[in-house]
């Protein structure tokens, strides 16, 4: 196969000495790179996609997204990876790229020299000296030449979706040691087992500063299958973590799952955390299929994070019921909607107001 990698952050690659690789594009050489049939190359203009078998475009800086990127996405040869285009939320790559050992070779000679003999990224470093940014995840056998660097430095963990790569538990307890307690990664966590979470927790894996707090997405089997109970039994741990640092996915299903179900389900569970005095947020999964409930489903967002006034109702309401959701939920779930229409999120945080809640 031909497999073409595009990076929209780089206009020419390897001539400047601050660009620096994007390690999902280097998992992504990684693991075609197997198979010694495959040939990979950098791309510099993504409207050639047509002339791969495989092209994947790589952007995470949103003020240069265009609609003629988001449209190639529909393209059934083309891969867009990074937060630009899932709003600014991490999606992992499937799993046999994501755990792959990012590969420099791709890039030019010169760029690789700069990477290992100058592992951070010095035009980032001068304008925040307290901050430093490690690019990607090291090796013990480069880790001697960043240690004394970061030392009583804050690091920022940047690029990666962290916990996707094994041995990331050994890279935090090293970081922490190496540079103190302040580090804090660019992109979400996402917790996938309990184990995960108690470490986080333990180990105080999270910026304690309020304003730009690490994200943690949580993707724990229990908790999805069911929310109230999880929440009971491991609150002692989600107590500890800051404001606005977590989140789930909210159009992930379970099976044989209506809409209506899962709508519960998220109202269930960030109800039942400000009742618990926490905020949990849902947050839009762009990695998955979207279906005609999703635009209606992507408020909750902003009715959550944002904090807004009123109730659900109000807010699916606030531009019209173009398919009918409304009525579905009456049919379906008459209890749902009338606590939909009459209890606010405000009030629940208060103490004033009691959201029931059901059974998944």
């Amino acid at each position: 196969m031909r497999i073409g990698l595009y990076d929209v952050n780089k206009s020419s690659y390897g001539k400047m000495r601050y660009e620096f690789p994007e390690i999902d594009l280097m998992k992504v050489y990684s693991y075609y790179k197997k198979n010694k049939n495959n040939v990979i190359e950098l791309c510099q203009d993504y409207t050639k996609y047509k002339d791969y078998d495989l092209f994947y475009c790589f952007n995470n800086k949103r003020h240069i997204i265009s609609k003629n990127l988001l449209q190639l996405g529909q393209e059934p040869n083309v891969f867009l990876i990074g937060t630009c285009f899932y709003g600014d939320i991490w999606i992992p790559m499937d799993d046999e790229i994501e755990h792959c050992e990012p590969d420099i070779t791709s890039y030019s000679q010169f760029l690789r020299t700069t990477i290992i003999n100058d592992t951070l990224a010095p035009w980032v470093a001068n304008l925040f000296t307290d901050y430093y940014y490690l690019r990607y995840y090291y090796l013990d056998w480069h880790w001697n030449l960043i240690s004394n660097k970061i030392k009583d430095k804050k690091v920022i963990v940047y690029d990666f979706d962290l916990t996707s790569n094994e041995g990331w538990q050994d890279l935090c307890l090293r970081l922490k040691q190496d540079s103190g307690k302040n580090f804090v990664c660019r992109h979400e966590l996402i917790l996938r087992t309990i184990q995960d979470l108690e470490f986080v927790t333990q180990n105080e894996i999270y910026k304690t500063s309020t304003k730009y707090p690490t994200k943690f997405i949580i993707n724990i089997p229990e908790f999805l299958e069911n929310s109230k109970s999880f929440i009971n039994e491991y609150f002692y741990l989600l107590k500890n973590f800051p404001a606005r640092s977590l989140f789930i996915y909210q159009n992930h299903y379970k099976q044989n799952e209506t809409p209506i179900e899962k709508l519960q389900f998220l109202c269930d569970s960030c109800m039942y955390m400000l009742e618990k005095g926490k905020r949990l947020y849902p947050v839009y999964d762009y990695s998955k299929i979207p279906t005609k409930y999703d635009y209606n489903f992507k408020r909750l967002d902003y009715y959550f994070l944002m904090e807004k006034p009123g109730t659900v109702l109000d807010i699916l309401l606030e531009r019209g019921d173009s398919i009918g959701l409304v009525e579905e939920i009456k049919k379906e779930n008459p209890a749902l909607l009338d606590q939909m229409s009459k209890i606010s999120r405000a009030g629940v945080k208060a103490g004033t107001e009691k959201w029931i809640y059901g059974i998944r």
